[in-house]
């Protein structure tokens, strides 16, 4: 395998690892999944992936920057090098996708607000509207990147062409379920 010392420099860090996985060799990949960084996130994906070729990345939800980024770029090349197979983008409920999300409760008032609130069960409500409107956050921000990547053109012929599976996965951390996210019709659908 080809060290990362001999790679062409290159600003994307994503696109790098993929180069140094596969230092320059033909090959092909079953999946290429983009992944919220959560440990309990990989364990799950084992079963889904199985034993079949894979790579997985780790990003943070919040530093998804699609469609002209460094995924976009990231993917694209999976396609044309190592004609991946499957694309598998995994969103995650607890993402911090707006920096200020730990201190604002969306439409449902302040952190001050929560603190004054009367009673144990008025700071019950409040924080549980808070953790609802987090998770909402996080799946607008992930439905918004999988809409951004659906605008690229290229990717988007890839796609209708059959060359690669485009899947979508949402996990709730709060119930320890997955989603599914329907692009078609703009809704997450719960995996039973």
């Amino acid at each position: 395998m080809t060290s990362l010392m001999e790679q062409p420099r290159t600003r994307n860090p994503h696109l790098a690892k993929l180069k140094s996985l596969f230092g320059g060799k033909p090959t092909t990949l079953d999946w290429l999944v983009i992944a919220h960084d959560d440990a309990i996130i990989d364990k799950r994906l084992a079963t889904v992936v199985g034993e079949q070729a894979t790579v997985i990345l780790r990003i943070p939800q919040g530093d998804w920057d699609m469609p002209s980024g460094p995924i976009s770029e990231a993917i694209r090349w999976s396609i044309d090098e190592v004609k991946v197979k499957n694309v598998l983008l995994v969103g995650h409920s607890e993402a911090e996708v707006i920096k200020e999300a730990a201190t604002r409760m969306g439409d449902h008032g302040s952190v001050d607000e929560w603190r004054e609130a009367s009673t144990r069960y008025d700071r019950l409500l409040a924080g549980a509207r808070r953790a609802q409107d987090q998770i909402q956050q996080a799946k607008r921000h992930f439905a918004r990147q999988i809409g951004h990547l659906c605008s690229d053109t290229d990717l988007v012929q890839a796609f209708r062409a059959g060359n690669v599976q485009f899947h979508t996965l949402f996990y709730i951390a709060e119930s320890g379920t997955f989603s599914i996210y329907n692009i078609g019709e703009g809704k997450f659908v719960p995996i039973v």
